[in-house]
């Protein structure tokens, strides 16, 4: 499961999108109860996502640096999941990580912020 989310600032609401090894993706947002469902990613588009997240190093990476307002991704396989998380404008997050989280997040709500 791959998670993208942003959250923080004033109210403290956070709005976090999942995809499934599946292609479902599922999205909570501020004050809901649960995920809903959003669509159906083919195949072949979510096993690239996950081997970019595999090519980037993602599972060793160690970065959290939330601020006010963060973005996060989260990967998570088996037992075992890793968690980057940081603020906008960060200019030592890990290379890689704002694109992907960027091209996700543009794909499912059309949010091109960093």
């Amino acid at each position: 499961m791959i998670a993208v989310g942003k959250g923080g600032g004033f109210s403290g609401t956070v709005r976090e999108y999942r995809l499934l090894d599946s292609g479902e993706v599922f999205v909570k947002e501020p004050g809901a109860e649960g995920f809903q469902f959003v669509k159906r990613e083919n195949r072949k588009k979510t096993k690239n996502w996950f081997h970019q997240l595999e090519e980037i190093g993602f599972r060793q990476l160690d970065y959290d640096h939330p601020g006010n307002v963060y973005q996060y991704i989260l990967l998570k396989k088996g037992n075992s999941e890793n968690k980057v998380m940081w603020s906008g404008g960060d200019k030592n997050l890990p290379s890689g990580v704002a694109d992907f989280y960027t091209e996700l997040m543009g794909e499912w709500i059309g949010d091109k912020k960093k």
